[in-house]
């Protein structure tokens, strides 16, 4: 049998590579390839369209994909400190009567002083070349609607607000979005995403970065774990309620180097407990 050469397909594939920087989902050289690769409808199988938020999302996260080199970095935080934390505010908090207190208010809070320590994943790319620093931390959280969809209110200045106000004001919003009912102009403004995929009991996931934001960062499920410790110079296995989280970010703007100390300050805060009151 003689064997058939590869260049012509590498040929194919690099001309599909210019289309990339024009946006791959719209380009015809794109098109044009892809188009012998589509799916094909057998006789049984069913055939819907998208809904017009389905479609929102896909067109954005196309954008999103083809527009910055995404990278993530992963770390694993003993969430400890932070258990024992939530269960001394929790009462006190129960007692405003403005909902739960809850992980994800405590991460929230985390990613807001470690953007404080490095705002330099709360910025974003204008005009191709020129970095827009924002003077305030306005923090996306993604929330499912009960509809099936999703939506992300924002959490506006976020770096001013007490432990006890981001709660209440996630919990305001996340109410809202879930109905439907919330307001265009609480949706928009957003600088940095935070999106919980441990309610689902999922540990790790590299979400894309929503434009025109830097960064998304993703918390997963806490699990306890056996781990390491060194105690009085033995090595010692112990349970530990351990979390995952990762940071996916831009690398035009932000590398290893800068996402290790972001997650190294996101982590400090949390395994001490998030030393704060409400």
């Amino acid at each position: 049998m003689r064997a058939r050469s590869c260049a012509p397909r590498f040929r194919r594939a690099a001309a599909v590579q210019p289309a990339l920087a024009r946006g791959f989902h719209t380009s015809p050289d794109f098109l044009k390839v892809q188009s012998r690769f589509a799916a094909v409808a057998q006789p049984d199988d069913e055939v819907s369209k998208m809904s017009k938020m389905q479609q929102n999302i896909a067109a954005h996260m196309s954008y999103t994909w083809s527009a910055a080199p995404h990278v993530s970095t992963v770390t694993q935080i003993d969430m400890s400190a932070v258990t024992a934390r939530r269960e001394e505010l929790r009462d006190e908090y129960a007692e405003r009567g403005e909902g739960k207190l809850t992980f994800t208010h405590l991460t929230a809070y985390a990613a807001v002083q470690a953007l404080k320590e490095h705002p330099n994943f709360n910025v974003s790319i204008v005009d191709k070349n020129k970095i827009l620093s924002h003077k305030h931390i306005n923090l996306s959280f993604a929330v499912a609607t009960d509809d099936g969809g999703l939506l992300v209110p924002c959490v506006k200045r976020a770096e001013d607000m007490s432990l006890g106000e981001m709660a209440a004001r996630m919990n305001q919003l996340a109410t809202a979005a879930r109905t439907r009912k919330i307001p265009v102009d609480e949706l928009r403004g957003g600088t940095f995403t935070l999106t919980n995929i441990g309610v689902f009991g999922n540990l790790i996931s590299t979400p894309l970065i929503n434009q025109p934001q830097a960064a998304i960062m993703a918390t997963g499920a806490i699990k306890k774990q056996p781990v390491v410790e060194e105690v009085d110079g033995e090595d010692r296995i112990v349970i530990r309620p351990m979390m995952f989280s990762t940071l996916t970010y831009d690398h035009r703007l932000n590398d290893g180097s800068k996402s290790g100390h972001f997650f190294k300050c996101f982590r400090e805060c949390l395994e001490s407990g998030v030393t704060t009151s409400l």
